[in-house]
């Protein structure tokens, strides 16, 4: 009996969901794995915990709980790196896990469908932070936010009062680490409201408990916190933005559009720096236009089909029925996903190359293979082809995100060998540095990291590494990038240089200046500067030091 439950289980969907979503996202995971804390894990995990500043609830706080997975797995197991990415993989499993789960509640004879759609959703579009630890938090806050939508969905099947309640108080835990899933979980609410209508009307009401944890969130989000906080996003901030502002926040569904496309940007990048850009957009515009086309057309025909065989088919006209109202459904959740954005924060818009809403993709998705699946099933109502021929349609968009996420990861992993590099070198040249000093980082080179990531990025993540590696919360990095001063953070002026988040003026005597070249890898520290006789660095450069370097082995890999 214990061995045929045991081939029932092998044999299970569920079993073999979660045997291949394991499988893809450990692969693409470990292939380049970089068992570093890197890029801004400095500045959002490593320094808060190092000066003891990090706290398992902060108040006031727009994101009280924010920080208490980073709390609870350092707590647990200190500043090891592999323990950061196995958490961070693990959770990034289950989130694609509980996207088939839901998936199969809503399609429960239809199996390939849900597990081609979470298996799409969590390779394409490429994601530049899939193995970043620092995405830990949100990540959490999205599996969370899943926990609570399938408890409610199993409330709707199968009852439970308690299954309900849970959901409310799961739902509310995963908007206080992170806000992003916002929309998703209001949109979830309504539309299963609205497909079991036909439930009693006390069970009906009891679908829309979460809203009554929800709406206390937001009026505290919006109203009340940034009254007693300073900062902090609010309604009134959304209500004075400027047209310009708005648009780009709107922008944000661009990002989504722009990111599905991105193999063409990514594999042809090599064009792109051979000067050859125009050329790779032409490119990229024709492949987009030619498979928009081409779906409209088969769409058009698998329309014309399904009418046809709506007289004499009753259940493929309902499965092509669903799979229209799925489609419709899966461009109001792609908008549900943008909701937090619009109104409560503010990320970066802009690189597009990069990034994408994760709320907003597993809808894409599900968009993607609805409307594949209802061009299938004009062609060939029998249940059987259809299944292979959606397998068979959404494999190749499949394998080509798993080698845009490989190509990804390569480019992360090169990025921060260098940055070990970069404060290898820093730690050869200036053992020890002076309270107060500002290290500038002169990158050359920088135009040739269009697509990938650069060695150091940020202010706060510069910062952020000086302090830890030199055990010092007094130093300060600033970025400066000759070819491409647009995305500087720092600018050189005459009597000192000013930063760009504040406009803060530092002199040339609390300056030292190292300049990094990408293509060859070397740093050095500017001895001179003739326009700038103010400039010395070396009054601030210590060769020995009492001091113990306790967390040096991050980078120099004791």
């Amino acid at each position: 009996m214990n061995q045929s439950r045991a081939f029932a289980v092998l044999r299970s969907h569920n079993f073999q969901a979660l045997i291949s979503i394991s499988v893809v996202a450990t692969a693409l995971y470990r292939i380049y794995y970089v068992p570093k804390l890197v890029t801004d894990d400095w500045a959002q995990l490593i320094a808060y915990n190092i000066f003891n500043t990090m706290r398992w609830f902060t108040w006031p706080s727009h994101r009280p709980l924010h920080w208490m997975p980073y709390k609870a797995v350092y707590t647990l197991f200190g500043l090891n790196p592999h323990w950061f990415h196995a958490i961070n993989l693990l959770i990034y499993i289950g989130v694609f896990l509980l996207i088939f789960l839901l998936m199969e509640r809503l399609f429960p004879d239809q199996y390939p469908f849900a597990l081609v759609v979470a298996l799409l959703a969590m390779v394409y579009p490429a994601d530049f932070t899939m193995s970043w630890i620092n995405m830990i938090s949100h990540r959490l806050s999205w599996l969370l936010g899943l926990v609570g939508m399938l408890l409610l969905i199993d409330y709707a099947l199968k009852g439970g009062v308690v299954r309900v309640i849970l959901s409310a108080l799961i739902m509310f835990i995963s908007l206080l680490i992170y806000e992003g899933a916002l929309g998703v979980l209001i949109a979830w609410i309504f539309l299963l409201a609205m497909i079991y209508r036909h439930l009693d009307r006390k069970r009906w009401l009891a679908l829309l408990t979460p809203i009554t944890i929800i709406i206390p969130y937001i009026w505290l989000r919006l109203f009340y916190l940034p009254k007693i906080q300073k900062g902090g996003p609010n309604l009134m901030m959304f209500n004075q933005l400027t047209t310009a502002e708005l648009l780009r926040r709107l922008g944000g569904i661009g990002v989504l559009i722009e990111s599905w496309s991105q193999p063409f940007h990514i594999w042809l990048r090599g064009l792109t720096l051979l000067g050859l850009s125009n050329e790779v957009l032409v490119i990229g515009i024709i492949l987009v236009m030619g498979f928009f086309a081409l779906s409209a057309f088969l769409l058009i025909r698998a329309i014309r089909i399904n009418h046809s065989i709506a007289r004499t088919d009753k259940e493929c006209s309902q499965t092509a029925k669903r799979y229209c109202l799925t489609s419709i459904f899966a461009v109001g959740f792609i908008l549900a996903g943008y909701i937090p954005i619009i109104f409560m924060y503010q990320p970066n818009l802009e690189e597009t190359v990069t990034r994408a809403n994760m709320y907003a993709i597993p809808a894409a998705a599900v968009l993607i293979v609805a409307l594949t699946s209802l061009v299938i099933l004009g062609m060939t109502p029998n249940k059987k082809h259809w299944q292979v021929l959606l397998c068979l349609t959404i494999l190749p968009l499949i394998l080509i995100g798993c080698g845009v996420r490989l190509d990804v990861q390569k480019l992360g992993m090169v990025a921060w060998t260098k940055q070990e590099v970069i404060c290898q070198k820093l730690f050869e040249l200036a053992p020890d540095l002076k309270d107060g000093t500002t290290v500038v980082f002169i990158l050359r080179g920088r135009s040739e990291m269009i697509y990938g990531h650069l060695p150091i990025y940020a202010e706060w993540e510069a910062t952020s590494a000086l302090q830890v590696l030199y055990q010092n919360p007094t130093l300060n990095g600033l970025i400066y990038s000759p070819e491409m001063a647009l995305y500087s953070e720092a600018a050189i002026k005459r009597f000192g240089v000013v930063r760009f988040l504040d406009k803060k003026t530092i002199p040339f005597d609390q300056i030292v200046f190292v300049q990094y070249n990408i293509r060859t890898g070397r740093l050095h520290i500017i001895d001179t500067m003739p326009a700038y006789p103010e400039y010395d660095p070396w009054p601030r450069i210590f060769a020995t030091s009492d001091k113990i370097w306790k967390y040096r082995y991050l980078v120099d890999g004791e």
